[in-house]
């Protein structure tokens, strides 16, 4: 693990950075360019750069934190597979992860997503499970038959192996917030 270039006196900070220095995305992410974004920089009078995320294999950065999260789960957690609600790139992100760590992936999706997310999600091997008509529906339906299977799952729980919501996780924010 790297050294950390500064102690902080909040140890949150010091776990988080701990985390962004221990994270995998690199096994799959791609070091993707900071562009100059010039009629914006003049407009605000700064210079401002764009981290170019459509440049990865799912076209966002919801790949970074989800690879790292599911690369830093142990053999027992990622036993049974994992499972997100999602109408989209966080979807797809879980799905490229788990494939790429060779792991089984459920991504719930409500059924009025479009069929060129549900295709991309499938085509990256997730099994797709569409309920409801709005993302409220598939982010509460998995809860109670994921506890019972083991799933490793970001769906919002106080059970303690399930990733906790997008983003939310210290080690899927760790993997979202490399930049480079």
């Amino acid at each position: 693990m790297k050294p950390m270039p500064f102690p902080s006196a909040d140890p949150r900070v010091d776990r988080l950075l701990r985390e962004i220095f221990a994270s995998r995305v690199y096994d799959v992410a791609r070091e993707t360019p900071l562009d100059t974004a010039a009629r914006l920089s003049a407009r605000v009078g700064a210079q401002v750069l764009l981290k170019r995320e459509d440049l990865q294999p799912v076209f966002s950065f919801k790949l970074r934190g989800a690879y790292n999260k599911i690369a830093h789960l142990t053999p027992d957690q990622r036993a049974s597979g994992v499972i997100c609600a999602s109408a989209g790139n966080h979807g797809q992100g879980v799905a490229f992860a788990a494939r790429a760590l060779g792991e089984h992936a459920v991504i719930v999706m409500p059924q009025t997503t479009p069929e060129i997310k549900v295709q991309a999600v499938r085509g990256m091997g997730a099994e797709v499970v569409q309920v409801g008509d709005d993302f409220t529906t598939p982010s509460a339906r998995p809860m109670p038959s994921v506890s019972s299977a083991g799933w490793c799952s970001c769906i919002r729980s106080t059970t303690r192996w399930w990733w906790r919501g997008r983003g939310r996780s210290p080690t899927s924010c760790a993997g979202s917030v490399m930049v480079g």
